[in-house]
Formats: C-alpha cells, structure tokens, sequence
C-alpha cells in the first residue's frame, strides 16, 4: 500500500513539472515578437538602370508639356524617341513608363488664321478663278491682247472731237426771235368804211336830213382788218438756220469727223493700239494662267494652308492619363468662339475664358457656323488653340499638381 501511494506521489511529481515547463514555455514565447507576414516579392526595377538617361528625358518631358510649353516637350520627345535604337527597347521602355491603361493622346490644334470657313479666300469657295470668273479672258483687253486708246493728237479743236456745231450742237436750227417760232405775224390794214364811203358820216332823221356819225367806223370813214403775214425771218417756217453750220448740225470745220487729218500718231485710224499691260498681248488671265481653276486652290476650293478643316493640326504627343482633368474632351482656349448645337459653348467658370467640350458632342462642335467636323476617339484629347500659345493648358487641362 505505501508503495502504491509512493508511486502515485511520484508520478503527480513529474507531471506538475512536465505542467511547470509548458508553462515557462509559453511564457517565454509570449515575450518574443509576433511572427511577421510574409513579404512580397520584390518589384523588379532593374529597367530603370537600363534606361536612366531616358528616364531624365521623360521626366523633363513631362513637366515641360503640363507646363503648356507643347513645341518644347515635342523637341524633348523626339530627342527621347532618337536615343532608343531599336523597336523592341523602345517598346519595353514605353511600357514601363506609359502602361496602356494610363496612356492618353493629346491633339494640339490651332485655328487657321488664313481663313474663317475652310474656304479658299481668294474665290471664296466658288473654284474659279475670281477675276476673270472662269472666262479665262484677260479682263483688262477682254483677251484681245492690246489695248485701244483714241488718238488725241487729231482731235478736232472746235467741235472737240465730237463732229457737231459747236453753236447748235447738230440741232441745225434755232427758234425764230422775230415771230416767236409762231411762223406768221398779224398786220393791221385800214379800208374805206364800206357804209359811210369814207366819210363818217350817215343821213338819218325822219326826213332823213340829220347827217349822224357812221356807226360800223364810229365817225373815222375807215376800219381795220388783220391777216397773218408769213415772217419775213423764217418764211413760215417758225425756226431760222444755224449760222455757223448752215443748218447741217455738223463741225464746219471738220464737216463731222470728229478729227483733221494727216495725224502722225494714229495713222488717220483715230485709234492709238498698245499691247496690254496686264497680260504682255496674249490676252489670257494672267490670275488663272488660262486654267479657269482657281489658282490658289487648283479649283477644290479649299483653303490651300488648311485644307478645309478650319483647324491645323500642331502636334499630337502622348500622355499620361494622371496628368490630365479631362481624358476624352475637347478644350478651347476661347468658349465664345463656339457653338454646339447651335447653343454657346460654357467657359471654365468665373473670368475663365476657356471652355470643354465632352466626347458625346465633339461631332457637332462648330466655329461661329463652320462644323469642324472633329472626331471623338478613345483616350484622345483635342485642344484647339486661337493662336500659337498653348500656357493656357496648365490648370485647365493639365492638373497643376498629381
């Protein structure tokens, strides 16, 4: 029995040791720090030894182009472009610094100064040639190559050159002073009183013994009668001939030839023929070289500086997409230049004079009337510029920070 309790006392003994080491052991455990997740594996960066110059570059690029100074950055980009030999490193390089997922394109645009509509400002759009109108015709000799002139020199000094009296000018008559263009004048003539035989007097009374002044003459013994008388002057005619011409209407001097004769200068021709000025004598549109087209525009009718497109295309460079407000717009330095939908494009806000566009409306965005006819593409910015500076970029469509 005591060996029996002997035993039972040994073994609780080793089990509270066994109980007293487990213990110290977690205690021991506790006070060492927590095991620590796993790391990542390392992001391999060796590329960028590869292409530190390029890196440089590419930076420098970027600042420059946020900084809106676009003809700079595309300087910056073509000396990037150059210093990468082959295809497959350029695209393990572009790769690494603009992924597809962030690669964005910006379209620099600038507005035609040579023209308002696409149209060609010489013929207007029309295609001809706008001084002969397609005629092809010198317009100054009418295509005959010389110009005619009349002669001065032989010019007659009376008449001027015009062939008529100088006094009735080819009237050949003038009214008659003397009957006042009536061709007749009234003359009174006295006769015998046909009733008083002259004397003035008639026996009256009742036994016919009074003698009474005569009543057709009123006591004169005469009375008067008119007749019309033709005018001496004009005969009856009511107008007298002109002195000068003798009623022939014509210069007595040059008998109605306008000129004298025996002129040097134009050989008695009246004419004196130069060749053109215009057109050297062949008598062609010298604006048209004869073609009819215009020449500007070879007849398209197209602005010959932008063909047509209202806009011209500056440059086109790559970006990335966190650089940017706005990934797939338009933006114009000048809203109130543009319409869409026929309604005014919104500015930025407050003073700002710039303006955006989204892709949903790009098609139908328009200058004044002219439809620019732009397309909307994925990833794609379009800025449209009023003249050469682009600093208006920054803070609008570059973020000033990212």
């Amino acid at each position: 029995m005591r060996f029996i309790i002997h035993s039972l006392e040994k073994a609780w003994r080793s089990f509270f040791c066994i109980l007293s080491v487990f213990v110290m052991v977690q205690g021991f455990a506790g006070d060492l720090p927590a095991q620590q997740p796993r790391k990542a594996a390392a992001v391999d960066e060796s590329w960028k030894v590869k292409f530190v110059s390029e890196l440089q570059k590419w930076k420098q690029y970027s600042s420059t182009l946020r900084a809106g100074r676009v003809d700079e950055a595309a300087r910056i980009l073509k000396e990037l472009e150059s210093s990468i030999q082959t295809e497959a490193t350029r695209a393990e390089f572009w790769g690494h610094v603009l992924p597809a997922d962030h690669h964005s394109t910006i379209q620099f645009l600038r507005v035609c100064n040579a023209c308002l509509d696409g149209h060609c400002k010489i013929c207007g759009g029309v295609g001809v040639c706008p001084v002969c109108l397609g005629d092809r015709k010198c317009v100054l000799c009418n295509g005959v190559g010389v110009k005619r002139a009349a002669c001065t020199k032989c010019l007659c000094p009376d008449c001027r050159g015009t062939g008529f009296c100088a006094k009735c000018l080819s009237r050949k008559s003038f009214p008659c002073t003397k009957c006042g263009a009536k061709g007749y004048s009234v003359e009174t003539e006295a006769v015998p009183c046909k009733k008083c035989e002259g004397t003035g007097k008639v026996q009256g009374g009742i036994r016919n013994d009074v003698q009474r002044n005569c009543s057709v003459c009123g006591g004169r013994g005469q009375t008067e009668t008119k007749k019309k008388v033709d005018c001496p002057d004009c005969q009856g005619k009511k107008s007298v001939a002109c002195t000068t011409c003798s009623g022939s209407g014509f210069c007595p001097t040059c008998q109605g030839k306008k000129r004298t004769g025996g002129c040097a200068e134009c050989g008695d021709t009246g004419t004196i023929s130069t060749k053109c000025i215009r057109c050297s004598g062949d008598g062609k549109c010298t604006d048209c070289a004869n073609k009819k087209a215009c020449a500007k525009c070879d007849g398209r009718g197209l602005c010959a500086v932008c063909e047509g497109a209202k806009l011209l295309r500056v440059n086109s460079l790559p970006a990335d997409s966190v650089w940017l407000n706005y990934t797939n717009a338009c933006m114009l330095q000048s809203a109130a230049n543009y319409m869409v939908d026929g309604q005014p494009v919104a500015t930025g806000g407050g003073n700002a004079s710039w303006g955006v566009v989204q892709a949903a409306t790009i098609e139908k965005l328009a200058r004044g009337r002219a439809l620019l006819k732009l397309v909307s593409r994925p990833g794609e910015v379009q800025c449209i510029s009023e003249a050469d500076d682009t600093g208006w970029l920054t803070g609008t469509l570059f973020k000033v920070s990212y």
